[in-house]
């Protein structure tokens, strides 16, 4: 357990009776790592009933991120997100790309729900593409055309989520195969809404 923490997080491991503990985004307990007895401690954050299951939350993973890992989505999940590095992959060429990653931006590249501001990075990621010329990686991005683009941004988002869902073709999943839809629509839609309320990009 001394792995600094992105060595953490490129590793797995089997943790015994703590693997029965199921996630919520509500847990009614936490887990810590005893460094005394080399294992892990439950500790409850609130009054559990008799007969009522034991929870923590593994993480504040999105659905997407728990279909992967452990096979399962939430019907509402306030840790979910929309990553967008392989449609930014789609309008940025290989020079730009890595101009954007040498000033560290190549993170945080994702659309949220509800009223978040677009991330700064998306944004200037979409500025690259078109306004190389005038582009600055210090700058907030004032291009009069930039709310077409990143409007148009979102079309693209829309139409490759559209074809990832025809080419779900297996059987199986068909429950979390809706849910995670929903879950893309619903940010897309709120993601829509932030750019025409902004007042940010004019």
């Amino acid at each position: 357990m001394e792995r600094d923490s992105k060595e953490q997080d490129d590793n797995l491991c089997l943790i015994p009776y703590l693997d029965f503990v199921n996630h919520s985004v509500q847990p009614n307990t936490i887990s810590k790592f005893n460094q005394t007895t080399r294992s892990y401690d439950i500790y409850a954050i609130k009054s559990i009933e008799l007969n009522e299951q034991i929870t923590f939350l593994y993480n504040p993973h999105s659905n997407v991120d728990l279909f992967i890992e452990y096979g399962f989505v939430l019907q509402s999940n306030p840790y979910n997100q929309l990553k967008l590095e392989d449609d930014l992959q789609q309008i940025l060429s290989n020079e730009q790309i890595q101009l954007f990653k040498s000033f560290n931006y190549w993170n945080s590249l994702e659309f949220y729900p509800g009223d978040n501001d677009l991330s700064w990075t998306v944004i200037k990621a979409i500025e690259l593409n078109f306004n190389q010329t005038e582009w600055s990686p210090y700058d907030d991005p004032s291009s009069k055309e930039l709310t077409k683009k990143i409007q148009e941004f979102v079309k693209l988002v829309q139409e490759n989520i559209e074809k990832d869902f025809q080419r779900w073709s297996t059987e199986y999943f068909l429950n979390e195969k809706m849910i995670l839809y929903k879950d893309f629509q619903t940010i897309l839609h709120d993601t829509s809404i932030v750019i025409n309320k902004s007042t940010v990009v004019t």
